[in-house]
C-alpha cells in the first residue's frame, strides 16, 4: 500500500535537521567559550604566581599580596562578569591553592591529584592552583542527550585545576635567620673568629643584602 499524500515530509526532515544543527552548534559554542575562559584563567594563575614568587618580608606577606593580585583580576571589569556568572565561576584563592604542591595531602588539587616528591627532595611544583568551575558545559541537548551525569551539581560535574609553578624567592625574614645562623657557626669554628678585625687571621664581617 503506497501513500497518496506525502506532503509535509520535507518539513519534518527540515525541523529534525535544524534541531540537530542547533544542538551541535550549542555544543561547539560551549566548548569554544570554555577553552577561551580556560586561557584567561591560566593567565590569571600565572600572574598570581608571578606575584607570589617575588620576595618580601615573610611568606605570609607573599601570600597576602598574591591573593590581592588574584582578587584584582577575577573581580576586574574585564574578567569579573565572565568568571562570576552562571556559566563559569572562579572561587576565592585560599591557602590550599598556594605553596608547595609537590607533597601529597597538604595541597590537594581538588580532584585528588597530587605530585610525587622528587628524588632530590626539591619542591618542583611550588606556586598557584586555581579551581575553575564550568557549568556551561553541563548541557542536555535534544537528540544528543546530557553531557554529564551530574547535572544537579552546581558545576554540572565540570571543573578544572589550572596551575602555574614559578617557585618562590627567599623572604627577608628567612634570609636574616640564615645570615645569623651562619655567623654563629663561624664564630664557633675558632677563637680567632670571635673578634671582628681587619687583620688577615680574624673574621671580617661583610654586610650585604643577599644570602
Amino acid at each position: 500500500m503506497s501513500l497518496r499524500n506525502n506532503r509535509g515530509f520535507l518539513a519534518a526532515d527540515f525541523i529534525f535537521s535544524m534541531i540537530l544543527v542547533m544542538g551541535f552548534g550549542s555544543i561547539l559554542f560551549a566548548v569554544s567559550l570554555t577553552l577561551t575562559t580556560v586561557e584567561i584563567t591560566q593567565y590569571i594563575a600565572f600572574s598570581t604566581a608571578r606575584t607570589f614568587f617575588a620576595g618580601h618580608i615573610n611568606s605570609e606577606t607573599q601570600g597576602e599580596i598574591a591573593i590581592q593580585k588574584y582578587v584584582s583580576l577575577v573581580e576586574s571589569d574585564a574578567f569579573g562578569p565572565l568568571l562570576h556568572s552562571s556559566w563559569f565561576d572562579a572561587p576565592p584563592l585560599g591557602p590550599s591553592g598556594m605553596g608547595d604542591h609537590t607533597t601529597s595531602g597538604k595541597h590537594n588539587l581538588s580532584h585528588g591529584a597530587t605530585y610525587s616528591p622528587s628524588s632530590s627532595g626539591l619542591n618542583m611544583f611550588y606556586g598557584i592552583s586555581v579551581n575553575l568551575l564550568m557549568p556551561l558545559m553541563a548541557l542536555n541537548v535534544p537528540f544528543f542527550g546530557p553531557t554529564s551525569r551530574n547535572l544537579d551539581e552546581p558545576s554540572g560535574g565540570f571543573s578544572s585545576v589550572l596551575t602555574a609553578f614559578l617557585g618562590r624567592e627567599i623572604t627577608q625574614k628567612k634570609c636574616s635567620e640564615f645570615v645569623r645562623d651562619r655567623l654563629s657557626r663561624i664564630l664557633t669554628l675558632h677563637s680567632s673568629y670571635n673578634t671582628a678585625s681587619s687583620g688577615s687571621t680574624n673574621y671580617t664581617p661583610v654586610v650585604d643584602n643577599g644570602c
